[in-house]
């Protein structure tokens, strides 16, 4: 035997290295169809739910505020110092408050009437409720003056008006229907005072402007 062939074979480093790296990289290759089988696992569906399937629900379509007299009557106070009185405004008007449907079945006043209460962020009188046909009594002040003064005592509330939907989510919780419509009215804040006339003095719409055209046009 020569001493070329008795020696043990030496691999070079950098070709060491090299088989090294490859088989450490083995596994990885293994390993990468795992990882995409669980991405495609957690695909977000096609059509995500947006209600509950079955479920029904009041939607109010429009709203319309106007301030409105109920009570309100004429009174002339001669020249003279500043007065506190008690006087009486007679029934003008009554609010009721409630609903209607035009179209479709299965609403209830009630729902519809807490679905536009919580649409104007208000407490509305609730259905069947209706403001007093009596005649109410007003207490108030007035300043001194040297002129003869007219004025009108008046009650007055905020009404509103308005229209709504019923709606029912279908089956599979991506869409809706409409069961029915309608409108619905109702009433809020009891206002009472009495203004001195004319109405010219009160910019238009509010009470005092509405309680003189009503009691000295």
């Amino acid at each position: 035997m020569t001493l070329r062939s008795a020696l043990p074979r030496i691999i070079p480093p950098a070709i060491g290295l090299t088989l090294a790296l490859s088989a450490m990289a083995a596994p990885s290759a293994q390993a990468a169809p795992e990882t995409s089988s669980a991405s495609a696992s957690s695909v977000t569906p096609a059509h995500p739910i947006e209600c509950d399937p079955g479920a029904t629900g009041y939607t109010i379509t429009y709203k319309n505020l106007v301030r409105t007299i109920t009570h309100v009557s004429g009174y002339h106070l001669g020249p003279g110092a500043s007065v506190t009185e008690s006087k009486t405004a007679a029934h003008t008007r009554t609010l009721t408050s409630g609903m209607s449907v035009t179209a479709g079945a299965g609403a209830s006043a009630s729902g519809v009437i807490f679905a536009a209460d919580a649409h104007i962020s208000g407490t509305l009188a609730k259905n069947k409720s209706k403001t007093s046909s009596k005649t109410q009594t007003v207490t108030f002040s007035l300043s001194s003056s040297k002129k003869d003064r007219y004025y009108a005592v008046y009650v007055g509330y905020k009404r509103w008006t308005g229209g709504w939907e019923l709606d029912q989510c279908d089956s599979n919780g991506q869409g809706s229907k409409m069961l029915s419509e309608g409108t619905w009215r109702s009433y809020q804040v009891k206002d009472e005072g009495a203004a001195l006339c004319p109405a010219k003095r009160y910019k238009k719409g509010t009470l005092p402007y509405k309680a003189c055209q009503a009691a000295w046009s």
